[in-house]
């Protein structure tokens, strides 16, 4: 027994620690195990121990009266017995199990919390849809007594007939045939409002019924704007009012203006069947009650028409094409940064005309009698194009484009031409005996294409780009001594690239810097020549690009480059080439060179001349005559500051005599 008081004794005390410890579940198990051990204790576990229990009691009890003295001697019934199994577990199962039952109770304890904050939502919601239906419907039961007070007034004001105009918001308008062949209109908005027109000069004392007037689809307009109404048969005058047709607007409907003063007429003219013409009034006091509300017609109609006429005119101005204007010998033609987006100006000498094309739309000019030309309007365009092809001395035609677009690609007239800064460094002009172009320079990129023509560039005042790319292309370049070419920008630095071009039997294309300056991110100098021929004797191909005493400032690469190429096929009985093929590059002087990339010095020549006698009648003769010159210099005293430098001349072909 001590060792079972001192189990339950320490039992007691894990249950209060657990009680303790916020862990009711846990006391709740260890009580139960304390349940459990004291019905084992407290029952036997089987019937073998109530059998052994039972002889000893016997042995230990006094013996029992005798049968004769009349008392029983039947033993008490035990219950029967009881088995409990308990399963113990770990304490890690257990404190699983424990954490498992908490989550669960935290798991119902939220949804409950969110369930009660949506019916919460819902009946919020609930309570402002019947509150706004309940505004909606207070809001309609005021229009609808405001239309029934309205049509009551119709009703008082006039014997004649009247007629009720429902218009927005709760607004209406009552226009009445006036005995006198008025029109009379009142309108409620804060106060009643009632305006009626001049009188004629003599009334008809006995207006005689006419038939039913039928609306006239397009009404008379007036001087005065008055409310347009459609009216029950009424009695009308035998001369109505006389209209002015100084408006040439038709009639507009009334409109209420909250801005006038209230005015409470009645209806003068109106009387009993049968009253004494001598009850008419005075028309002149008439007409003098109602001119202020007809002299001056509500200030916000007027603001909205001329709003409406505005609108209609730039609607009309934008669907129609551009046009030429030509005021004393110079066309103008204006457009809008869409229009001249991806357009494109030319002259067409088929035509003699002036073309100016964007999509699907094509606006010319006859160049006939002009002297100048102005393109305005193209700032914010994406891209345009001028065309000077075509156009030749005789013509003399002075350009002008105005506005910043971002890319223009310009081809020259195919003579001579030199760009050089205009007015400012960042407007420029290209001048040649044709044409003189002069424009601002774009956003990003200006390309200018000279053709066969020859193209100096430059000047004593400087040319910059602010961040454009500048790419010049001709057959024969040259940056004029002293110049200064900056694509330095705020956000970009443009790329300089000079490219000289040649082709034919006779290909010579050249590039020439002396004494400039050129400072952008990329520069490349170059020239190329290519010459291909099957029946002339002689042929040559040359590709020269010379860089003297000048300054080359590049935030990247610094390319200067030559590239030629020369091939020569001929066959007959007496076959002769004579062949020259030259690429020479040169960095010469007192040159500066400053660049973050690589500096090339590069030369490159392509040669193949093949030359076969051929007679069917005998021996036939060929002979070829080949000169090849291919060099990259550097000489001088140069100043070189560059990640790397590269120079390179490199040859190659064949020369093949049969």
């Amino acid at each position: 027994m001590k060792s079972g008081n001192h189990a339950r004794a320490a039992l007691s005390g894990l249950i209060a620690h657990a009680f303790r410890a916020r862990r009711p579940a846990t006391a709740a198990l260890i009580g139960l195990t304390i349940a459990s051990v004291v019905v084992a204790q407290s029952i036997p576990a089987n019937a073998s121990e109530l059998a052994t229990a039972r002889p000893a009691q016997a042995r230990s009890a006094p013996s029992a009266p005798s049968a004769s003295s009349g008392q029983s001697t039947e033993a008490p019934t035990l219950r029967p017995a009881v088995v409990v199994s308990i399963r113990s577990l770990t304490p890690s199962a257990a404190r699983a199990r424990i954490d498992a039952i908490l989550t669960s109770e935290k798991s119902q304890a939220a949804a409950t919390a969110s369930s009660a904050r949506a019916k919460t939502v819902r009946a919020s919601a609930t309570r402002k849809s019947a509150a706004a239906g309940a505004a909606e419907a207070a809001r309609q039961a005021a229009n609808n007594k405001l239309q029934e007070a309205l049509a009551a007034l119709a009703k008082a004001l006039s014997s004649s007939q009247c007629t009720n105009v429902p218009g927005a918001n709760g607004q209406s308008s009552v226009s009445c045939a006036l005995a006198n062949g008025g029109q009379g209109t009142v309108s409620g908005d804060g106060g009643t409002t009632v305006t009626t027109p001049t009188p004629s000069a003599t009334p008809d004392p006995t207006p005689t019924p006419a038939p039913t007037q039928t609306a006239d689809p397009t009404p008379t307009p007036s001087a005065t704007p008055t409310p347009v109404t459609t009216a029950e048969p009424a009695a009308a005058p035998t001369s109505p009012p006389a209209t002015s047709a100084a408006d040439p607007s038709p009639t507009p409907a009334f409109t209420p203006d909250a801005t006038q003063s209230p005015v409470t007429t009645t209806d003068p003219t109106s009387s009993a069947p049968g009253a004494s013409p001598a009850a008419a009034p005075d028309p002149a006091a008439s007409a003098a009650a109602v001119a202020a509300p007809q002299a001056d017609p509500a200030p916000a109609a007027d603001a909205r028409a001329a709003d409406v006429a505005s609108a209609g005119a730039e609607a009309r101005a934008a669907a129609a094409d551009p046009s030429w204007a030509v005021v004393d010998g110079t066309a103008t033609l204006r457009l809008t940064a869409r229009e001249a987006s991806d357009g494109a100006l030319r002259y067409d000498p088929s035509t003699d005309r002036l073309v100016f094309t964007a999509g699907s739309m094509r606006v010319t000019v006859p160049l006939g009698g002009l002297t100048a030309a102005r393109v305005s309007g193209v700032d914010g365009g994406t891209a345009f194009t001028v065309d000077l092809r075509g156009l030749s001395p005789s013509t003399a035609l002075s350009m002008d484009l105005d506005g910043v677009i971002d890319a223009l690609h310009v081809f020259g007239s195919g003579d001579a031409a030199v760009l050089s800064a205009a007015d400012s460094p960042s407007r420029l002009s290209l001048a040649s005996l044709a044409a003189h172009f002069r424009f601002d320079v774009p956003r990003l990129a200006l390309l200018l294409d000279g053709g066969l023509g020859a193209v100096s560039v430059g000047g004593t005042q400087a040319i910059a780009t602010n961040g454009a790319d500048l790419t010049v292309l001709g057959e024969n370049l040259d940056v004029a001594a002293g110049s200064v070419l900056d694509t330095r920008g705020t956000d970009r630095t443009g790329d300089i690239t000079f490219k000289a071009s040649s082709t034919g039997v006779d290909a010579d294309a050249s590039l020439t810097v002396q004494n400039a300056s050129l400072i952008g991110h990329s520069i490349a100098l170059l020239a190329s020549s290519a010459s291909e021929t099957s029946a002339a004797t002689d042929t040559a191909s040359r590709a020269s690009v010379s860089v003297v005493d000048t300054r080359l400032q590049a935030t990247g690469d610094v390319t200067i480059a030559s590239d030629c190429d020369l091939s020569s096929a001929l066959t007959g009985s007496t076959a002769s080439s004579r062949a020259t093929s030259s690429a020479a590059s040169r960095l010469g002087g007192s040159s500066n060179v400053t660049a973050a990339g690589t500096l090339r010095l590069k030369a490159t020549n392509r040669t193949d001349v093949r030359v076969t006698g051929a007679n069917p009648m005998g021996a036939g003769i060929a002979d070829a005559d080949l000169t090849r010159v291919t060099t990259a210099t550097i000489d001088g005293s140069q100043v070189i500051t560059a990640s790397a430098l590269v120079v390179s001349a490199v040859s190659s072909g064949a020369l093949v005599v049969t």
